[in-house]
């Protein structure tokens, strides 16, 4: 008998509500006894006494402690936890020391290791000013911090001390971008890519309607002797949301829908679980990340029972949201690919919805834009450009790995498909800066509906919000607009500046982290003048992938003397929403073989005694989103994402 899916709502943590304790119905900023300062999030309560936050549903707790700056971080952190839970005694996984932003001195993230099994997260984050530690505690549940990031962000970025500036760069007159810089952005460049082993990359930066900036370097796949060019497609991944909302836009411009208008009216095979809800649904909260629709990918991943669009809106038949419409942020893929299907079926040109949606975009987006070598999905003729993917293997080393992996998002496609090249992003970019009209100055799309999409939605945090399909930031006292993309073996990053009318997009064919935020400081230093901190991004960044490393290799082995148990677990699996799953077998140990694809597996013990099986072939060694934890009686896989628990029982 399978297993059906089994949503989390919430572990129960014990509460006692005290006199001081006071929940806010909306976002409040509040003075503390320190009189440093911070913002409550909306339906969250707060004891002043204890200075302890709760999330609505219970699952979330945080503490903001202050402290002198005296001893190791890892020791500040300890004595704090202990003052709030004497029992405390989780064993510290991970040490990140982020680049301090804005007044803070200094910055470090402390991660605890906690047991898979309780789907949970506990950590420290620690920043000081003029000798105190400020110390944000928090323990909760994945789902919930899943659930509340935006809100938590909103703490997190609002805890300020007294007398504490941020930086401010809006009285910087943007500066032309001359060759110098071009040179100073080319050896900034092949320092990160050298350093973060980036395969190949590609960059544009847009000034005053015109390309000024262009270079591309590496290669499409290692291995082999093929350069990254300019006419190299990448794919965008989430970098494709704004595009498909510049299709929605196309359409209300030309009356053909609204914003407003019911999803399922324009789309009628788009359901919920509840029929109510259903209705409440519009076009505009397709792309507003604002309803608290779940993600739920995991199902696209494994490619089972999902690779079509139309298998995507049947599984969206049995969810439902998990926060309230416009309570916070909740990123959900899926709902993105509703509203673009949506507005591809009003279109009505094409065989079935993708098709149509293929067409929508070409007519309504990329041909205007002139950007002919950007698809929904590549051609056949396509495949000398094509990028190849590639993520680090469980050696730290960067391997390409099939690109049948990726096509996972077409089910998804206006959410996450399009492959484009950094030349016909520019042209995008240079249309956003001019609200609608092209590099000759003609009208190609509504500056009404532009600015439409651009309008702040709900919070991320106190600096950021989002709107239809974009990211609104103010930050450093400027205005950025921005979107970045990740699948499994490329990511991508675009920004442009409205009030001072320059951009930039970052394209590579790996999965890295912090090679976009060094390029987004430096290109910000260069043109605006910000604090020198690109340099400092990028070694940084290159610590914590050494770090991410060191603590794979600590906790997983792919050893023989290690994971001989697995032979116990050699067998077929099977979940109700994920498929079938086969542990086998192989010339170099184990593997997880799923109907898209196998990876050789790795095994790890929890101090509990429970064992985990760890796929450690690109790309999934570059996460721990897919560990599996085995139980014996029944036989069974268990996999935990964040809102959802999946179980694969064995089959006999």
């Amino acid at each position: 008998m399978l297993k059906k899916t089994v949503i989390i709502l919430f572990l129960s943590f014990p509460q006692w509500v005290s006199a001081t304790q006071t929940t806010y119905e909306k976002d409040t900023p509040i003075t503390l006894a320190d009189n440093s300062h911070v913002t409550i999030p909306a339906g969250w309560s707060f004891d002043s006494t204890t200075q302890k936050l709760i999330s609505p549903e219970g699952d979330l707790s945080v503490y903001l402690v202050k402290k002198p700056f005296i001893g190791k971080p890892e020791q500040i952190a300890l004595t704090a936890w202990q003052a709030v839970n004497k029992d405390f005694n989780f064993k510290l996984s991970q040490n990140d020391s982020p680049v301090p932003e804005d007044d803070w001195d200094y910055d470090v993230q402390l991660d605890y290791e906690i047991p898979v099994k309780e789907n949970r997260m506990v950590f420290s984050r620690l920043r000081v000013f003029k000798g105190a530690a400020y110390l944000i505690l928090l323990d909760g549940t994945k789902a919930g911090f899943d659930k509340r990031i935006g809100q938590f962000i909103l703490v997190f970025d609002t805890w300020r001390p007294d007398g504490f500036k941020k930086e401010d760069i809006s009285q910087h007159k943007v500066k032309i971008f001359s060759s110098d810089d071009a040179l100073e952005m080319d050896r900034f460049l092949a320092r990160s890519t050298a350093a973060l082993d980036v395969p190949g990359a590609a960059v544009a930066i847009v000034q005053d309607g015109k390309i000024v900036y262009r270079k591309a370097v590496g290669v499409k796949a290692i291995g082999k002797k093929d350069p990254v060019t300019l006419d190299t497609l990448f794919m965008i991944g989430s970098m494709t949301k704004p595009l498909t909302t510049l299709m929605l836009s196309k359409q209300v411009e030309q009356g053909k829908l609204t914003w407003d208008t019911p999803i399922n009216q324009a789309l009628p095979a788009f359901a919920l679980a509840d029929k109510d809800i259903t209705q409440k649904f519009l076009i505009k909260h397709a792309a507003c990340a604002c309803t608290g629709m779940p993600r739920r990918d995991f199902e696209i991943v494994f490619g089972s029972k999902i690779k079509t669009v139309d298998d995507r809106l049947q599984q969206l038949h049995t969810m439902l949201p998990t926060t309230g419409f416009g309570e916070t942020f909740q990123y959900s893929n899926g709902l993105v690919a509703v509203g673009g299907l949506a507005g591809a079926n009003v279109y009505d040109k094409g065989t079935d919805l993708f098709n149509k949606y293929e067409n929508a975009m070409t007519d309504l987006v990329f041909t205007p834009l002139d950007m002919s070598s950007t698809r929904v999905k590549p051609y056949t003729s396509d495949a000398d450009r094509l990028a190849s993917p590639h993520a680090r293997g469980f050696n730290g080393k960067m391997a390409p790995f099939p690109q049948t992996i990726d096509d996972m998002v077409y089910a998804d496609a206006p959410a996450g498909s399009i492959w484009s090249t950094v030349d016909d992003i520019a042209k995008y970019l240079i249309m956003e800066l001019n609200k609608g009209k092209d590099v000759q100055g003609n009208v190609l799309f509504s500056a009404e509906q532009i600015e439409k999409r651009r309008t702040p939605g709900v919070n991320i945090g106190d600096n950021a919000s989002y709107g239809l399909g974009l990211v609104i930031e103010n930050t450093k006292g400027i205005t950025i607009i921005s979107h970045g993309g990740a699948v499994m073996g490329f990511t991508s990053d675009m920004l442009f500046l409205p009030e001072h009318n320059i951009g930039m997009v970052v394209l590579r064919n790996g999965r890295m982290l912090g090679f976009g935020g060094a390029m987004r400081q430096k290109f910000l230093e260069i043109l605006l003048a910000a604090k020198p901190k690109s340099d400092r991004l990028l070694e940084t960044s290159v610590k914590y992938n050494k770090d991410i490393l060191a603590k794979l290799h600590a906790r997983v082995s792919i050893k023989p003397k290690d994971t001989h148990w697995l032979a116990d677990y050699v067998g077929h699996y099977e979940n109700t929403d994920l498929g079938p799953v086969t542990v086998k077998k192989s010339a170099k140990g184990y593997q997880l073989i799923t109907p898209r694809w196998t990876s050789e597996l790795g095994s790890a013990t929890e101090q509990s005694g429970d064992k985990l099986l760890f796929p450690v072939s690109a790309p999934w060694s570059s996460s721990d989103e897919f560990v599996l934890r085995v139980q014996k009686q029944p036989k069974q896989l268990i996999l935990n994402d964040a809102q959802v628990k999946y179980v694969f029982d064995a089959v006999r």
